[in-house]
């Protein structure tokens, strides 16, 4: 029998961050990561893909197969979805303004007692410029999606092979033993679409297969804060790293890994800077905010079938931001108009809301259900 130290029968208990590993380590990022980051400030956005490329550009990125698979089914429809926030309304500004002068016109001084109709008529052009002169600065800050996209191509230089079909149901009984040991993420997972629910755990061990193939450490950075990726303190809700998932990787591997949030795998780069080439605190102190308080929430029910099917309407509804009103979850009842697609604040969610094209039956449905109430009073 071999006689081993405790450090190195359990490696992953002894791991302390490394700025070594942030240089020389291969940067592995999470889908979440890609498809959050083309969603931020135009800046924040651009340093952080400037790293990535910086990883990327001397052969540091790597990118597992499942990863590969996620983003590339996705980035349209987030590509899509960015491009929707800018929404000329110059002409609907006008017209409304038109509609508002022609009340005061057939109506006269009685619709507005208080103050003469080309005072408010003054008033509401003002306000109305000031809209315009918002939305047009907007404008001029956006993104080039197609830039964007040829970027994230472009940081996947070095893609992993994904699992075929028959990989995954021949490995199925042992990724969900592993899942179950918490030694791949996955296990809060469970309950999603039988096609995705292993694909933490596919990440996970396609970045094994890696380092030890090539002989390589390891820094995995996730936007995932679910208690199966990390240890998660029920007081203070603070966040450590899953030590019996990294002693899993280090055994298996003999490399190291490091696993960072977003928010800390830029503190932690930028620290390692020399000065003069530190980014100011007042900028990383708004990044890392920023990062914290919009983290991503992904896509899983229903998965890539439902984006490409249902996304294209999602942009073309005329009332695509209605859908953020929380009311639409309980008045839609009519499954026969499904137009809108609705992304919620709440982890791996996909609401569907009906009748959006429909505002009249809308209003039906509001006074059936209605109705309805009263009759169960």
């Amino acid at each position: 029998m071999e006689l081993k130290t405790i450090k190195e029968r359990y490696p992953g208990y002894f791991v302390t961050s490394s700025e070594r590993l942030l240089k020389n380590a291969v940067l592995v990022l999470d889908t979440n990561i890609y498809l959050s980051v083309i969603q931020y400030p135009t800046e924040l956005s651009e340093k952080l893909l400037s790293i990535f490329q910086e990883y990327n550009s001397n052969s540091k990125l790597f990118v597992p197969g499942t990863v590969a698979d996620e983003v590339i089914k996705q980035l349209d429809f987030y590509l899509r979805r960015i491009d929707s926030q800018y929404i000329t309304i110059d002409d609907k500004l006008d017209k409304t303004l038109g509609d508002i002068e022609k009340i005061f016109k057939d109506q006269g001084k009685k619709t507005f007692p208080i103050k003469e109709p080309k005072d408010v008529m003054d008033l509401l052009k003002k306000h109305f410029e000031e809209i315009k002169k918002e939305i047009k600065d907007k404008e001029e800050e956006k993104k080039d999606t197609k830039k964007l996209r040829e970027t994230i191509v472009n940081l996947m230089s070095k893609v992993g092979e994904n699992y075929t079909d028959d990989d995954k149901k021949k490995w199925k009984s042992y990724f969900e033993e592993k899942i179950r040991l918490g030694l791949y993420p996955g296990a809060k997972d469970s309950g999603k679409d039988e096609n995705i629910k292993y694909n933490d755990a596919y990440i996970w061990k396609q970045t094994i297969d890696f380092s030890k193939d090539q002989k390589q450490d390891i820094i995995l950075v996730t936007a995932d804060l679910k208690d199966d990726w990390w240890n998660i303190d029920k007081d203070t809700k603070k966040r450590t790293v899953k030590k019996s998932m990294i002693n899993e990787f280090m055994i298996t591997t003999g490399q190291k890994i490091q696993l960072f949030t977003l928010d800390d795998f830029f503190k932690s780069y930028n620290k390692q800077l020399p000065e003069d080439l530190k980014l100011t605190t007042t900028f990383m102190k708004e990044a890392i905010s920023y990062i914290q308080d919009n983290r991503f929430y992904s896509l899983s029910r229903p998965f890539y079938s439902t984006i490409e099917s249902v996304s294209s309407n999602y942009f073309n509804s005329p009332y695509p931001y209605l859908s953020h009103d929380p009311l639409f979850f309980q008045r839609q009842t009519n499954p026969n108009f499904l137009n809108t697609l609705n992304l919620t604040p709440d982890y791996y969610q996909i609401n569907y809301l009906s009748n959006l094209n429909k505002p009249e039956l809308n209003n039906e449905n509001e006074t059936k259900n209605e109705q309805n109430d009263d009759d169960k009073d």
